[in-house]
C-alpha cells in the first residue's frame, strides 16, 4: 500500500544524502511499517471518533499493540488486506464495546479473558511463514507474551474492581482478538 510513493520519498532521501543507496531495501520496509502504523492508529481514531468511543479506541490499540508484538498471530501477505482486515477488526470490536449491555461487561470480559489467556498460554508465540523464530527469539517471545498477558489481565481486573468497566472490557477485547489472530496462525500454518 502506497508503495510508490514511498518508493519515491526513499529516493529523495538518498537523492538528498540523507541516506545511503546501500540501504534502500532497509530504509524501504522501515518507513512501510511507520506507514502503515500510522494509517492504522489514524483509522482506529477516526473510528473511534465516529463511534464516540474514543477513549476505548486508544484502549483498545494499546491492548492489542501491547500483546501482539509478541504473541505473534495471523498475518496477511499483503499490506492492504492486513489494513482491510485491521480496520474491521478494530470496528468490529468498537461497535461491541459500545454496544454490549452493562450488566454482561464484567461477565462477558473475565470470560474472555480466561479464554483468551489460555489460548495465548498455550500456542503463543505463533510464527507467520515472512517471520520465522530461532529457539532463543521464541523463548523470549514466549516469556513477554506471558509477561504482557499478565500485565493486562491484572489490569483489567484492577479496572473492573474500581467500576471502569468500559476500559476493563476493551482490554478483554483486545486480549481475545488477539488470542483468536493467535490461534487461526496455529491451525494454518
Amino acid at each position: 500500500m502506497f508503495t510508490e510513493q514511498i518508493e519515491r520519498f526513499v529516493d529523495l532521501l538518498i537523492t538528498n544524502g540523507s541516506c545511503n543507496s546501500e540501504d534502500r531495501d532497509i530504509i524501504l520496509y522501515g518507513v512501510a511499517i511507520i506507514v502503515g502504523y500510522l494509517l492504522n492508529i489514524m483509522t482506529t481514531l477516526i473510528l473511534g471518533i465516529v463511534l464516540g468511543v474514543v477513549p476505548q479506541s486508544l484502549v483498545f490499540l494499546a491492548t492489542f499493540l501491547f500483546l501482539r508484538t509478541y504473541a505473534g498471530g495471523y498475518h496477511c501477505e499483503k499490506a492492504i488486506n492486513c489494513y482491510i482486515l485491521s480496520s474491521g477488526i478494530v470496528t468490529f470490536s468498537l461497535i461491541i464495546i459500545k454496544l454490549m449491555p452493562k450488566e454482561y461487561v464484567l461477565i462477558g470480559g473475565v470470560m474472555m479473558l480466561i479464554l483468551a489467556g489460555l489460548i495465548i498460554l498455550m500456542f503463543a508465540p505463533v510464527e507467520a511463514p515472512n517471520k520465522p523464530l530461532n529457539i532463543a527469539e521464541r523463548r523470549h517471545h514466549r516469556k513477554k507474551a506471558i509477561i504482557h498477558l499478565m500485565v493486562l489481565s491484572i489490569l483489567a481486573i484492577l479496572l473492573f474492581v474500581f467500576r471502569l468497566n468500559s476500559f476493563a472490557f476493551t482490554i478483554c477485547i483486545g486480549v481475545l482478538l488477539t488470542s483468536i489472530l493467535v490461534f487461526l496462525q496455529k491451525i494454518l500454518s
